[in-house]
């Protein structure tokens, strides 16, 4: 048995070796992908369905009188899933969207991996640590995962270090509106 820190980590650091290989113009869709996909959860669930449905419920809690759900039920759990999934798969799959030069210098290539490396760890660790958020507010009642013992170091990241506990509200705005300023800019 893997604990799920090992696991973690080990698919934060496989998606960073994905992203040296990919590219960082590549890896930035898909980071605006997940935060989209954040987004996407946190309006729809606050704003669209409100905070007590049954579907697709808020992120991240926005004031005292208006909380988001302290447990995920297992519909719950798979539509934030299959969100998250979908728009990073799109943000994969997508069309490369910057412009290559004919004959890249051996230091542009190294630049472009370094970068594309530290941004697919970003992305690593925004995927892995809202999929483990998720299915911590599901109480781990999927696919026989044991929850990590308490004061244990899973149950410290768990607690403490995943995305959607210390990105509050008006950072994902934020960060979503300055992911699209640096599409625009850079890409188009």
């Amino acid at each position: 048995m893997v604990p799920l820190n090992t696991v973690f980590w080990g698919m934060v650091f496989l998606f960073g070796m994905i992203g040296a290989m990919r590219g960082w113009a590549k890896e930035i869709m898909v980071t605006c992908g997940i935060l989209l996909a954040l987004f996407v959860q946190q309006v729809v669930g606050q704003f669209v369905l409100g905070p007590q449905n049954p579907y697709l419920p808020m992120l991240l809690n926005v004031s005292p009188d208006n909380l988001a759900p302290p447990v995920y039920d297992r519909t719950q759990f798979a539509i934030c899933t299959v969100v998250l999934f979908l728009l990073t798969f799109f943000g994969y799959a997508g069309p490369t969207l910057a412009a290559r030069g004919g004959a890249n210098v051996a230091r542009e290539r190294l630049q472009e991996g370094l970068l594309g490396f530290f941004i697919g760890l970003l992305n690593g660790y925004m995927l892995f640590g809202t999929l483990w958020f998720y299915m911590d507010k599901n109480q781990y009642a999927f696919g026989g995962i044991i929850p990590p013992v308490e004061g244990s170091t899973a149950w410290t990241v768990a607690q403490n270090y995943l995305l959607p506990l210390w990105f509050t509200t008006p950072m994902l705005f934020v960060a979503v509106a300055l992911a699209f300023i640096f599409v625009i800019i850079a890409f188009i």
